[in-house]
């Protein structure tokens, strides 16, 4: 009697599609730390174009690097955690080196209290991200599987609770004695120190014919006009009298104003940042 032979389906094993890959909570916390970071700059552009009609092109250059990391990161290839590893990398060793803006914000609470949460909140994100992409690219290497370890979630805990005990400690700080009028010495100048968004001290008094000098405290942009500011709206202007000033750019740097000719009040005003006005009084 024949006997049927029947041969294995090779064609059904071989046609049938390859599992796509699993998120772990590794993945997780990348996305989190990815668009938590995006989401804390795209809020501070937000409040800014509101407040002032205007946005600051680094935070938004920023913001669209941070949702294209997270596009990428979220992507099914084995690889894809090398890009934004790179860039978070970048992004926190410069938010921390000595000389930047978001290391002296950091460490100037008093200046500019949303700024300072601003930085905070996005380094913890991008420090969150930045070691769980690490952690996956060393788990890739070694051809292991992507998964959370278990010291993981103690970390973003012990992260999280950092990143809140300096937003506590940031609110409590005085503020910087801004205030109170500077009498001027024989020399015929007065000197006005700048930081990250205030006047140090914000009242100065000067001697008809004084100079005012200005020196940038910390690695800002600033410029200088006649004017005020009423809430977040500029008020450009020149009171009668008063020197022509007129975007003096002070960045780190150190320049001269005037000389006050006039007896008279006068006020200057930082055209980046809202509520920095200085008072001139001029005998």
């Amino acid at each position: 009697m024949a006997t049927t032979q029947v041969s294995p389906d090779t064609n059904t094993s071989s046609s049938a599609p390859s599992p796509r890959p699993r998120r772990s909570g590794l993945d997780g916390v990348i996305l989190v730390g990815l668009f938590g970071a995006a989401l804390v700059y795209a809020g501070q552009n937000a409040q800014r174009l509101i407040s002032l009609g205007a946005i600051i092109p680094p935070v938004l250059g920023i913001t669209i690097a941070l949702l294209i990391c997270g596009a990428m990161a979220a992507a099914p290839w084995r690889w894809s955690m090398v890009i934004p590893l790179l860039l978070t990398t970048v992004a926190v060793v410069f938010q921390l080196s000595p000389g930047s803006f978001p290391l002296y914000a950091i460490t100037h609470p008093s200046d500019n209290y949303t700024v300072f949460a601003v930085i905070v909140v996005h380094l913890g994100f991008a420090i969150m991200a930045d070691v769980a992409l690490a952690v996956k690219f060393a788990q890739t290497i070694r051809r292991q599987m992507p998964h959370a370890p278990q010291w993981l979630n103690p970390a973003v805990a012990a992260l999280t609770g950092l990143t809140l005990g300096m937003l506590l400690l940031g609110a409590i700080v005085h503020p910087s004695s801004a205030g109170g009028a500077a009498n001027a010495n024989a020399t015929g100048t007065e000197t006005v120190h700048l930081s990250g968004a205030t006047f140090s001290p914000n009242i100065v008094a000067l001697h008809t014919g004084d100079k005012l000098i200005m020196i940038g405290d910390a690695p800002v942009p600033h410029l200088i006009a006649n004017g005020t500011w009423s809430g977040t709206k500029p008020m450009p202007g020149s009171e009668s009298g008063a020197p022509t000033i007129s975007n003096v750019s002070v960045n780190g740097t150190t320049v001269t104003v005037g000389p006050f000719t006039t007896p008279g009040t006068y006020h200057l005003y930082c055209t980046v940042h809202p509520g920095m006005v200085l008072t001139v009084i001029v005998q």
